[in-house]
């Protein structure tokens, strides 16, 4: 991830574990490669998994961040591809659950997304912290 932003978002996603009393695994930049034939392979920027293992990515995956510097928008497909590759993880790894969430920010503007089995929804609204530094 190329984000000057990024030490924003780790102690966001930190204080969310940290509220979960540890539930939570927080991965980031790891190899999520999940079907090489249907080109869902990569890297994601950080990743959400409800399991308290640490030590590598456990199902189910529920939450993925996409960081990006400046312009959202083209990073929103990447961030649903991420968000299917999760869904089909879980599957695989025989935890399937009906919701699949992701973002995609800029560290300080923040765009919301949902995955329900074949629906996937891009929340209108954005999120804007003007009083984080640059």
């Amino acid at each position: 991830m190329q984000n000057r932003d990024a030490p924003i978002i780790n102690p966001v996603l930190l204080e969310v574990k940290r509220q979960l009393q540890g539930q939570i695994s927080v991965f980031s930049g790891e190899e999520f490669n999940v079907e090489p034939e249907a080109e869902l392979t990569g890297y994601v920027d950080f990743l959400l998994s409800r399991s308290p293992e640490q030590l590598f990515i456990k199902a189910p995956a529920v939450i993925l961040v996409e960081a990006k510097k400046e312009d959202l928008k083209p990073a929103l497909g990447q961030c649903l591809a991420e968000m299917v590759a999760a869904q089909r993880f879980n599957q695989q790894k025989q935890q399937p659950i009906s919701t699949i969430y992701g973002t995609v920010t800029s560290g300080t503007v923040w765009r919301f997304l949902k995955l329900e089995e074949q629906c996937a929804s891009i929340f209108a609204s954005r999120i804007v912290n003007e009083r984080l530094p640059n």
